[in-house]
C-alpha cells in the first residue's frame, strides 16, 4: 500500500476553520454539484492511469495532470459539473499543504460554500501528529480559539492513504470513497463511514 507522505489531515482540519462572519459573507446561496449530506450514487475509479503510473509522493506535472483529468471526468459523470480551473504552474510552486488547501477550497467555492480563510500552524501540527501515527488526528486536542484570533467552528479529519498527491487525495475523498470504491469501511450506501465529510459541508 502506498501512503501519501504528508499530512492530508492538515487540510481538512484547516478547511473547517472559519473566522467570525467570514462564513456568512463568503457563502453563496447558489451552488453546483452535490452538497453534504448528499453524496454521489456510487464510487468511480480514476479514469486515468493515475495509481498505476504515479508513485507515492509523485507531485510532478504529469501526475497532477492525470489526477486533474480524473477529477474532471468524475465531476462530469457523477455530478454534472465541469472540471477544476486553476494554473498548474502556479499550483506546482506551492507546498503539499498549500496545494491541498487550494484544492479543497476549489471544491468548496465551486459548490457555493465559503472557503477556508487561512492555513493554521496549530491545526497543521495536530494533523501532522495523526499522519505520523498512521491514524486520524486527536480531535480532542483541536483548540476552540486559535493563535491570531480565529476560532474553530467545526473540525473533521479525512484519511487519504494510498493516494499519490493532493489532487489524488481529493479524488479519493470526493469520488472514490463510497459504495464500490476503495473505502473498506463503506459496506452499504447508507453507512456513515462512506464518503469524506468536512470538505463540502
Amino acid at each position: 500500500m502506498r501512503w501519501l507522505p504528508m499530512s492530508v489531515g492538515a487540510m481538512v482540519l484547516t478547511a473547517a476553520v472559519l473566522f467570525g462572519s467570514a462564513y456568512g459573507a463568503a457563502a453563496s446561496t447558489a451552488h453546483r454539484g452535490i452538497l453534504f449530506p448528499g453524496h454521489p450514487a456510487r464510487s468511480m475509479a480514476p479514469g486515468t492511469p493515475l495509481l498505476s503510473s504515479c508513485s507515492a509522493g509523485d507531485n510532478g506535472g504529469a501526475c497532477n495532470q492525470l489526477a486533474l483529468t480524473a477529477i474532471g471526468a468524475a465531476r462530469q459523470t457523477l455530478e454534472k459539473m465541469g472540471g477544476m480551473s486553476l494554473s498548474l504552474p502556479a499550483y506546482a510552486k506551492l507546498t503539499p499543504s498549500q496545494q491541498l488547501f487550494v484544492v479543497v477550497n476549489l471544491e468548496r467555492t465551486e459548490r457555493g460554500l465559503a472557503p477556508a480563510v487561512v492555513l493554521s500552524k496549530s491545526l497543521n501540527a495536530i494533523a501532522q501528529g495523526g499522519a505520523r501515527a498512521g491514524r486520524d488526528p486527536a480531535m480532542k486536542s483541536v483548540p476552540r480559539r486559535l493563535h491570531g484570533g480565529g476560532r474553530t467552528v467545526y473540525a473533521s479529519a479525512n484519511w487519504a492513504g494510498g493516494w499519490v498527491n493532493p489532487f489524488g487525495a481529493d479524488y479519493a475523498w470526493m469520488y472514490d470513497d463510497g459504495p464500490g470504491g476503495n473505502n473498506l469501511d463503506c459496506r452499504a450506501a447508507t453507512s456513515r463511514l462512506c464518503w469524506a465529510t468536512g470538505i463540502t459541508s
